[in-house]
């Protein structure tokens, strides 16, 4: 009896103890308690966020993001309309998946509706970058004006 509970605690302690350094930091990616790649820099996500933040200050403030939004928009306008259309938009991997997850690219295309407010079937640079602005506050969680790497991975962008 004695020698199943010593085991058994022994187990437990181990799982425990895992799970423990899993969140509190021991190791890459899930280890750090963040979520995926939040602890690893060379995670896409953080490629990602390092390239909007363009002074290099380790956070992203709101022109930053609309500059961001911007080049985003003329990187998705394929014909230089200044209008992009679903398909245009749908054909412009910025995640860092590439456009393979499905789940990822049914949100993206659940966004376009909300960003086309004129209901033209085409989303202007001007509806683009002010759906990108509206979206800052509800992305900066600590209200202080910029978004840490935790805020933007939560960002929709």
């Amino acid at each position: 009896m004695f020698r199943k509970l010593a085991v058994t605690t022994l187990a437990l302690m181990t799982v425990t103890g895992i799970a423990a350094a899993q969140g509190m930091g021991g190791g890459m990616g899930w280890g750090q308690g963040m979520g995926w790649g939040m602890g690893n820099p060379n995670a896409p996500f953080m490629q990602r966020f390092k390239a909007v933040d363009e002074n290099g200050d380790g956070f992203v403030s709101k022109q930053e993001m609309l500059t961001n939004a911007e080049n985003v928009f003329l990187a998705m306008d394929a014909d230089g309309s200044g209008e992009i259309t679903m398909d245009e938009y749908m054909t412009v991997r910025m995640n860092p998946d590439g456009g393979k997850n499905p789940m990822m690219q049914q949100r993206k295309a659940d966004r376009f509706p909300a960003m086309d407010t004129d209901k033209n079937g085409q989303v202007s640079k001007a509806e683009f970058v002010n759906h990108a602005a509206a979206s800052f506050p509800a992305a900066d969680a600590t209200g202080d004006g910029k978004l840490d790497p935790m805020e933007f991975r939560g960002h929709a962008h």
